[in-house]
């Protein structure tokens, strides 16, 4: 299997409200890259992937289960790519450690709750109730979740310009 940008995505959409840290290394192994269970966790510890969300078992009473976004995948690469070209893991932290993990989480969050309320609306309307106001009112939400992630990751990525040029000053060639 190979790991490009087309089966993130379909992951994504398999997967939305996250997978355990058992499938996304499953994945990765599977994809053919060395990775295991104490690295995944090593990553998680050090800040280079977000923390899982605590999400009920429905197969286990009383217990839950850490599930973390899809896009792990993405970074567990980048972090990957960046050991294979020569980075510390304190000069890829220092990459990462901006808000990279908080944004994700956000945007996942307000997806949910987006969610959430289209259901609302929907089960409003089933009953009969008008509520195209509503519709119109949360269309305009998304749009500016959407515009604030997009405004924090472009202001995240101009601080990582930054970080790598700082880095890069300070790396012996």
């Amino acid at each position: 299997m190979v790991l490009n940008e087309t089966l993130i995505q379909k992951l994504e959409q398999q997967h939305p409200d996250g997978m355990t840290a058992q499938e996304v290394v499953s994945i990765l192994v599977g994809a053919g890259m060395r990775f295991s269970e104490a690295t995944f966790r090593k990553y998680v510890q050090t800040g280079l992937l977000p923390r899982s969300r605590r999400v009920r078992a429905f197969r286990r009473r009383g217990g839950s289960q850490g599930l973390y976004p899809v896009s792990v995948i993405r970074r567990v690469l980048e972090i990957k790519r960046l050991l294979a070209d020569d980075f510390t893991m304190d000069e890829i932290r220092q990459k990462f450690l901006c808000a990279t993990s908080e944004i994700d989480e956000l945007e996942e969050s307000l997806g949910r709750v987006f969610d959430r309320l289209e259901a609302a609306i929907d089960e409003r309307e089933r009953a009969g109730e008008k509520v195209a106001g509503f519709r119109k009112e949360l269309s305009a939400a998304r749009v500016e979740g959407d515009d604030l992630t997009a405004g924090l990751r472009k202001i995240e990525g101009r601080l990582e310009v930054r970080a790598q040029r700082h880095v890069g000053n300070i790396r012996v060639v």
